[in-house]
């Protein structure tokens, strides 16, 4: 396992950073966290994760590996790799798409596109539509 900072949180903590975060969580955004303790990355150190991740190598496959495949991928790659479990998975209805969501040890939160490793903000779009939107679906952590 690789060494990276993170700093360990307790399960209503990473709830509250997500309702601190994004407005709609339990208001058409619900969250299932998985383990009573999180470990948070810092942003540096969450940075040098993304550099060491193999998931930008796989292959979009349509309906056998796409944006949820992506997402868990992501997800479980960086928890096995870097102890780090406060990277959860983002089920979008209202924007047709899957992709993570990062809780920080501060506190804040990121979306991040496993399929191209970038930072995006909730309403971007992608194929000419909203896959960002974050209105209707929920959360894996």
């Amino acid at each position: 396992m690789a060494k990276i900072e993170t700093t360990e949180r307790g399960q209503q903590w990473v709830r509250d950073a997500l309702a601190d975060n994004f407005e709609n969580i339990g208001d058409g955004m619900t969250h299932l966290t998985c383990d009573g303790r999180y470990w948070c990355p810092d942003i540096d150190a969450f940075d040098e994760i993304v550099e060491g991740c193999r998931v930008l190598s796989k292959e979009y496959v349509e309906w056998q590996f796409d944006c949820n495949n992506f997402a868990f991928y992501f997800q479980s790659q960086v928890a096995y790799e870097y102890g780090v479990n406060a990277v959860g998975v983002v089920i979008d209805y209202s924007g047709r798409h899957a992709y993570n969501v990062i809780v920080y040890d501060d506190g804040s939160c990121a979306l991040y596109e496993p399929q191209t490793g970038e930072f995006v903000n909730r309403g971007d779009e992608m194929s000419n539509h909203e896959a960002y939107a974050f209105e209707q679906g929920f959360i894996i952590l």
